[in-house]
């Protein structure tokens, strides 16, 4: 990310700074964390837009998502990666060996990039029938269904809507070896994308604007 947070900024005495990786410039001070990381994934979405949307997506993509278990009948299972949006990890309370990991899955209204001639944007709310539905949702180490690193039918994995996007909690176990694997490559950056798997009942495009939207 372009960005990071910084606690002891002195442009932001006793408070949260957002700091441009770039050149170390303050581009806004927070009395909250949880405020600082939702400016990060704003700046994130501002700058991955190439075109404003103007009317909601009604019908997008993931907004019909179903689960394979649900939905036997179903379209195949598509995939999509996206840049993680402000990741952390941090201290769970629960013990010595389990961290818990924060950020964003998805962001709303962000176009994406080239997916083969066409490109999709994630409307507000389209993952909230899969939420109300209760879906179990995994959190998978390179898709591998048998690298379960947290869950939600647990209570391991959390999955919110907020006014930014799909944002995730997950609390992992540091002995787990599949958890040993990926914590050093995403705090180095090197692993800095999260992918979400789903499935639609209906596809709607939009080439009004030279090039298809999905």
């Amino acid at each position: 990310m372009p960005w990071h947070i910084e606690t002891d900024n002195p442009d932001c005495a006793g408070g949260f700074a957002v700091v441009k990786d770039e050149d170390g410039e303050v581009v806004g001070c927070h009395d909250s964390e949880d405020s600082a990381i939702k400016q990060v994934a704003a700046l994130y979405a501002a700058e991955v837009a190439e075109d404003v949307i103007e009317d909601e997506l009604e019908d997008v993509v993931a907004g019909r998502a179903q689960s394979d278990d649900q939905q036997p009948d179903a379209k195949p299972t598509v995939e999509r990666s996206v840049p993680l949006a402000r990741a952390q990890w941090d201290e769970s309370g629960a013990g010595p060996d389990m961290k818990t990991i924060r950020g964003y899955a998805a962001v709303w209204n962000s176009m994406s990039h080239d997916l083969g001639g066409f490109r999709e944007v994630i409307a507000p709310g389209a993952f909230s029938e899969v939420l109300a539905r209760g879906a179990d949702v995994r959190l998978l180490y390179n898709h591998d269904d048998g690298a379960v690193m947290a869950r939600t039918k647990s209570g391991t994995l959390e999955l919110v809507e907020d006014e930014i996007g799909l944002r995730i909690w997950a609390r992992v176990d540091m002995a787990d070896p599949d958890v040993q694997r990926v914590i050093p490559k995403m705090m180095r950056a090197d692993v800095d994308q999260m992918s979400f798997a789903f499935t639609v009942e209906e596809d709607e495009w939009d080439e009004s604007g030279g090039y298809p939207l999905r």
